[in-house]
């Protein structure tokens, strides 16, 4: 049962943090320069940005039956309706899961509009969506101010790995795009931009990450004797790999392209390293919220 949620989880942390990345990142390219660029590719974002929402609903659900057969210890308790109904409604975890499903049906039902002047609405909801996240699991362990602080804090924490994680994938179709159209010049704009945007999420990442560490573990040796210290200690070895990846672009590979006028092929490898990076820290993230911070 453990197996099944932790998937399920990472599927829907992908998800919700692809749909508010990509939102946020395009929200971001929307200044002159870029939008010819952009908008190129916007038909493969508008695709993409519609199959993240539909696998954010459906692995929503599935989370739900997974948590219920959890808590029940059975594994056809994710099917009971009793079982389902006890969960939403007795539980902080359903009551902020209810809230959860009716963003994902809403953000669904807009993403499926072709409509512009929906990208504003899709955006907070996309941020609700994840910034939500933070009411459950280990940041809601604490009551009063500690309790509110550390929600606080893993919601910073959530929404800047989404911008700095799930933007790296609108940079792949831009570096193809960049390849086979008049819009070199631009795509390297582009990529300055994000390079640049990149300083402030990976110091956004590192500080709420720290600071979720001291709300949850007990003492710094429990990083090296619990298991829970231990994932952690794994996710912050590849945040730390992905930094010097960052640094590889900003430093080396992106002064060379700018004096190249085109973007160089070893960008395209970092940018894939780092990516998988990512998904390897969302995973990690994923075991992390279901293990007990003792253990």
């Amino acid at each position: 049962m453990e197996d099944t949620l932790i998937v399920f989880r990472f599927v829907h942390y992908a998800a919700t943090m692809f749909v508010f990345g990509a939102l946020t990142f395009r929200r971001m390219l929307s200044w002159p320069p870029a939008i010819a660029a952009v908008e190129a590719v916007d038909p493969w974002l508008r695709r993409w940005l519609r199959v993240a929402s539909v696998v954010a609903l459906v692995s929503a659900i599935g989370s739900l039956a997974s948590e219920a057969a959890q808590m029940a210890d059975e594994p056809a308790a994710g099917f009971d309706p009793a079982t389902l109904k006890l969960v939403l409604f007795a539980t902080q975890f359903g009551r902020v899961w209810i809230v959860r499903l009716v963003i994902c049906v809403l953000l669904l039902a807009l993403l499926f509009r072709a409509r512009s002047e929906a990208r504003m609405v899709s955006l907070a909801l996309a941020l609700c969506l994840l910034g939500s996240l933070a009411m459950i699991g280990h940041a809601a362990m604490h009551a009063g101010f500690d309790g509110a602080l550390h929600r606080v804090n893993q919601a910073l924490h959530l929404l800047a790995g989404g911008v700095w994680f799930k933007g790296l994938l609108i940079l792949g179709p831009l570096l193809f795009q960049s390849r086979t159209s008049n819009h070199r010049s631009i795509t390297l704009a582009v990529v300055r931009r994000f390079s640049s945007l990149g300083y402030v999420g990976v110091g956004a990442v590192l500080i709420t990450g720290f600071v979720n560490i001291q709300f949850v573990l007990r003492s710094p040796a429990d990083l090296m004797r619990t298991t829970y210290g231990r994932m952690w200690e794994l996710k912050i070895a590849m945040v730390v790999a992905m930094i010097m990846l960052a640094l590889l672009h900003r430093v080396i590979i992106l002064p060379r392209s700018v004096r190249a006028g085109r973007l160089q092929s070893s960008f395209a490898l970092s940018v894939l390293g780092e990516l998988g990076l990512a998904a390897a820290v969302v995973a990690a993230a994923s075991v992390i919220g279901i293990l007990p911070p003792g253990i």
